[in-house]
């Protein structure tokens, strides 16, 4: 059975943010949006650095209660990012931690980073912690079953009943084409459950000009 992010009202995240690399590179004045905010770990942080001028976006209202009890100055946007009507040339920052892995297929998740370029200022920064292909071999049953069901290699159904979509680094790099990379770095991920780690990508890239 498939579930949904508002079937566990206790989830904790389980991708890393480097806050003291953020706070050098980006100034408080600047206007940031989360995609996929979650409970608000990352918001809530960025508030108690004093960044002010926040939005927060996820489906899933259970976590957006969540967000709502720990978050003071931050607008919160209930709504799923593939269908979001993005604002052009609005942010100086875009924060995506985890989300776009929840996006199934690729054309979505292409129609997502694109509208993501837009929404950006000509200077703007995209943060992303996406999670990368494992070599185990439970996974590769996995991704290879997918592309038989599914047509596209790499999208698994975790234990947690919740579907994502992990890509090898080329793909995650060609998704990223229209943007300059300032910073990529293989970490280890906890899994959902938090019970083991695998293998990720964090990205700090700037639009290119």
């Amino acid at each position: 059975m498939l579930n949904t992010w508002d079937d566990y009202p206790e989830f904790k995240a389980t991708t890393p943010f480097d806050i003291l690399y953020f706070k050098q590179l980006i100034p408080k004045s600047f206007k940031i949006l989360e995609l996929g905010c979650g409970y608000g770990r990352i918001l809530s942080l960025l508030e108690n650095e004093g960044y002010f001028n926040l939005t927060g976006i996820d489906s899933s209202i259970v976590q957006l209660n969540r967000a709502k009890k720990i978050l003071s100055k931050t607008e919160l946007i209930n709504c799923d990012i593939r269908l979001l009507d993005y604002p052009q040339n609005e942010y100086n920052v875009i924060i995506a931690l985890g989300v776009l892995d929840c996006i199934l297929f690729m054309e979505d998740i292409k129609n997502v980073i694109h509208n993501i370029r837009l929404s950006l200022k000509s200077d703007g920064y995209l943060f992303v912690n996406m999670y990368s292909k494992n070599s185990d071999t439970l996974s590769l049953e996995k991704y290879n079953l997918s592309e038989e069901i599914y047509g596209e290699n790499g999208i698994i159904l975790g234990n947690s009943g919740i579907m994502f979509h992990h890509y090898n680094d080329e793909d995650i790099f060609s998704l990223f084409s229209d943007f300059v990379i300032l910073r990529s770095e293989h970490k280890k991920f906890w899994s959902f459950n938090q019970k083991k780690q695998v293998n990720g990508l964090s990205l700090v890239l700037r639009v290119k000009k």
